[in-house]
Order: C-alpha cells, then structure tokens, then sequence
C-alpha cells in the first residue's frame, strides 16, 4: 500500500513531491503474558484512591483531587524496589512532572496520568 501511495505521489503530472510530508507511525507491538506474570495493583495501592485508569498492560493512574499522589508514588516506588531486592522486579513506576523517561517525549501534559506504573516486557499490570 506504501508502494502504491508514493507511486501516486511522486507522478510528475501530480507535482506532489514537494508539499507533501509522508509520515508513517505504527500500533505497540504485544508480547505474551500468562497468570504469572500479572502484576495486581490492588494489592499494591488502595484503587479506591484513583478516579481513572489510563492504558495497558501498562497503567497511568489518574487519583481523586484530594489524594496524595506522592504518597501514592512512595509506596509503589517502595513495592518495585522491595521486589527488585529479591531479585524480582518487574515494573517501573514514574512521576509524570518528575522522573519520566525523557525519550517519551510526556512530562508537564494535563493529557498524561500524572503516575505511571509501567510493567517489564511480557508482564502486566491488572487491577
């Protein structure tokens, strides 16, 4: 189809091959997980906390106005590390303002959760 459409572009009677930007963006990709291998937040939080989810396998997490979110990050934060002590750590979690990879290119947006549990390849995060 990309074929076809720069065919059509770049025909000389068009005189396309100047305006026009061709940008060509992608779905994420999916990887196996299994029961194992599901990261419950529930366990983990108190999601009576968070108004709105955002996402998956990986979880943006949007709490009530009056929650702490710091706090909420502490004790996620103390969880991953805990787990990564043992050997086990399987998830990430980010401050969107504070600690987000800057390679994503989404801090300081109102239209990002504003925490951000984000699992390791093949696992995910449920509630």
């Amino acid at each position: 189809m990309l074929t076809d459409l720069l065919d059509a572009l770049l025909v000389d009677a068009r005189n396309l091959t100047d305006p026009i930007n061709i940008v060509v963006v992608s779905d994420h990709g999916m990887a196996s997980t299994s029961r194992e291998r599901l990261i419950y937040l529930d366990e983990i939080i108190d999601m009576s906390l968070i108004e709105h989810t955002d996402g998956w396998p990986l979880y943006g997490l949007r709490p009530f106005s009056n929650v702490n979110i710091t706090a909420l990050y502490e004790t996620l934060l103390s969880e991953t590390l805990a787990h990564q002590a043992k050997g086990k750590k399987h998830w990430d979690v980010y401050l969107r303002d504070e600690n987000m990879p800057a390679r994503w290119h989404v801090s300081n947006n109102n239209r990002i959760a504003p925490l951000w549990v984000v699992p390791e390849t093949g696992y995910a995060i449920v509630p």
